[in-house]
């Protein structure tokens, strides 16, 4: 059975969840909602279509948007070269943004691990998609269906994905611990997401981060 919890739920253990950040994208004078992930101290990963051509890239922290408690400026955002909606929406469909300034010291960030996933896997995965008129941190605990014949992507049972979770990591529960696995991208019907399977596009993300720290 699935399971959705938002910041509502005040007794949920919510801090191993800081990892996960929620971003406001500007294209122009629209501004929309995403969610990203953080691996690195001033790193998050996200979804490319939630940064294509976007004119500003901010990550809020906190949990309303309207009342941050710290606002980050992107300084450049990286989309995955092998992208191209108009052939798939879900393929390569990652990016890499990079902060001008570190996160605070209570943000941890997360690894990519190759891991083993079933239908029997436990996944949480978080976003920031607009639950009734609000965009706020909420957990949701979708059913692993199978990776895709290329290894890019893996599907998803899931019936709570809104606009704005895009971008947000996907954990996989394992021997006690989270382990990041993937960033929900697609929405396919009324029960089916797409999700970028991360251990596919390590060399990519090391390459990304090994040019980044050499300029």
């Amino acid at each position: 059975m699935e399971l959705i919890k938002s910041t509502k739920n005040k007794n949920f253990q919510w801090p191993k969840y800081d990892s996960s950040l929620m971003l406001e994208v500007s294209r122009g004078e629209t501004c929309f909602t995403s969610s990203a992930v953080a691996i690195g101290e001033n790193i998050l990963l996200s979804a490319a279509h939630c940064v294509e051509g976007a004119s500003e890239v901010l990550c809020i922290l906190g949990d309303a948007p309207s009342s941050p408690e710290k606002v980050l400026i992107a300084k450049r955002w990286v989309v995955h070269h092998e992208y191209n909606p108009s052939k798939s929406f879900y393929e390569n469909d990652l990016a890499i943004i990079f902060l001008e300034e570190k996160l605070p010291s209570y943000i941890s960030y997360e690894s990519i691990e190759e891991t083993h996933l079933s239908d029997k896997s436990l996944l949480e995965r978080i976003g920031f998609g607009g639950r009734l008129n609000k965009n706020t941190r909420t957990l949701v605990t979708p059913s692993f269906i199978g990776k895709t014949f290329n290894q890019k992507n893996f599907l998803l049972k899931d019936k709570h994905s809104v606009l704005g979770d895009s971008g947000g990591p996907i954990f996989v529960e394992s021997q006690g611990e989270l382990k990041l696995v993937g960033l929900h991208s697609t929405l396919e019907g009324e029960h089916l997401t797409y999700a970028i399977n991360l251990a596919h596009y390590k060399g990519w993300l090391e390459n990304m981060l090994s040019f980044d720290s050499a300029i």
